[in-house]
Order: C-alpha cells, then sequence, then structure tokens
C-alpha cells in the first residue's frame, strides 16, 4: 500500500513538472539564445557607445513569447545614434538565427541613456523603464 502511494505522488509530481515546463515563458525555454542575442546586441551597441550594457527586461502586457531588451548608454548623443541607426532592426533577423532562433519571436528594443534617467527619473532605472 504504501509504495502504490509514493508512486501515485511520483506521478503527480511528473504531471506537474511537465505541465509547468510547457507553461513557461520564451525566457525560460530559450535562456542560453536569449544570452547570445544579447551579446550580439551588445557588439552592436558598442560601436556607438565603447561602456553599453544589455540587459533583457521583463514585458508587462502578459504577452509570454516577447522578447525585450534595455540597451544603456551613457549619453544622449549615443542613445540617439542607435535610436536612428537603421541597421539594429536590418541586421536583427540575422542576429535571431545566429544566436539560434528559428523562428522569428516578438522583440523590442529600448536604447536609453544614463543622461535621461538622471534627468528625468532621478538616476532610477526601474522607473526609467515601467
Amino acid at each position: 500500500m504504501f509504495r502504490f502511494l509514493v508512486w501515485i505522488v511520483l506521478a503527480i509530481v511528473a504531471v506537474i513538472l511537465v505541465a509547468r515546463s510547457r507553461s513557461q515563458s520564451v525566457e525560460w525555454r530559450n535562456r542560453g539564445k536569449i544570452r547570445r542575442l544579447s551579446n550580439e546586441l551588445l557588439q552592436f551597441s558598442k560601436q556607438y557607445c565603447p561602456n553599453a550594457k544589455v540587459s533583457m527586461i521583463d514585458v508587462k502586457n502578459g504577452d509570454r513569447d516577447k522578447l525585450a531588451f534595455l540597451i544603456q548608454t551613457e549619453t544622449d548623443r549615443q542613445r540617439d545614434q542607435l535610436r536612428e541607426d537603421p541597421k539594429i532592426f536590418q541586421n536583427l533577423p540575422e542576429m535571431l538565427r545566429r544566436s539560434g532562433f528559428l523562428a522569428m519571436p516578438s522583440v523590442h528594443i529600448f536604447p536609453e541613456s544614463q543622461e535621461t534617467v538622471d534627468r528625468e527619473f532621478a538616476g532610477n532605472w526601474r522607473a526609467a523603464i515601467s
């Protein structure tokens, strides 16, 4: 009887784990690909800002298949150069392919400068991206 209960508990745990793994967001399932894409974006951003930083940010609208990246620059000029350069969006499909994505997910890129965050959000990056 005890063995039977153990098997039932193990079966329930297995079902829960499988259900969770199938419902994981795109970030969890593709974390290696996302890391590679983040590095690709960083290399591109360093053309304009040698000290650029790239980080993934949460998408608030609940769309689990959407990726969003924040590119942090030092100055407004560097940020504007990134925003105005069409190559970042022209090269995005190639960056996704090199990163391992077979299908193109929805990707949003948000360049922002430390100058703007200091000026408009008192240096609070969390407030700037929300």
